[in-house]
């Protein structure tokens, strides 16, 4: 299969809690959270297109999180990552559409870890996934960044406090 590729630059944005700021751009760090893209402690960075893109994909997750939450800028360099918005990428995004979370409650991996390690092994960057409440609205997610033959990611600006 052909991976449908878009290439990606600018400014992306994350809403994360104050006290993990730091830890945003770490790579290895043993608790990381899991995501839909990633086991613990495994790498992923997880930015958005602007903050109405950040706000979305927290919704679900809103009442869980810690009250004090920080927009966060960050510059990524020039790079290609996959886009589940292609249709040629349909194999994919079908085993993206799972609630993730359940299946980890439940004692099974998450079908989305597939297509992340699918990724993973292909040596690819990153990809970019819909969200699923509204289909206007996208995420970035990064496997590798801030190392050889992967882009560059830093903060820009100050962040800035927000409530979800």
């Amino acid at each position: 299969m052909t991976m449908p590729y878009t290439h990606i630059d600018g400014v992306y944005v994350k809403i994360t809690a104050a006290d993990e700021l730091k830890l945003v751009l770490s790579r290895s760090v043993a608790e990381r959270p899991a995501g839909r893209y990633n086991r613990s402690g495994e790498n992923a960075l997880y930015l958005t297109v602007n903050e109405e893109s950040a706000r979305v994909a927290l919704q679900k997750y809103k009442s869980s999180l810690p009250r004090k939450r920080l927009l966060v800028e960050y510059r990524v360099s020039p790079c290609r990552v996959i886009d589940l918005r292609n249709p040629a990428a349909d194999r994919l995004k079908l085993l993206t559409v799972g609630d993730w979370k359940s299946q980890l409650a439940n004692g099974i991996d998450a079908d989305s870890w597939r297509v992340s390690d699918e990724l993973r092994v292909s040596n690819e960057i990153g990809l970019i996934d819909q969200s699923r409440k509204r289909p206007e609205c996208w995420h970035l997610v990064l496997f590798r960044w801030n190392e050889p033959d992967a882009p560059n990611v830093e903060m820009v600006g100050k962040p800035r406090a927000i409530v979800l």
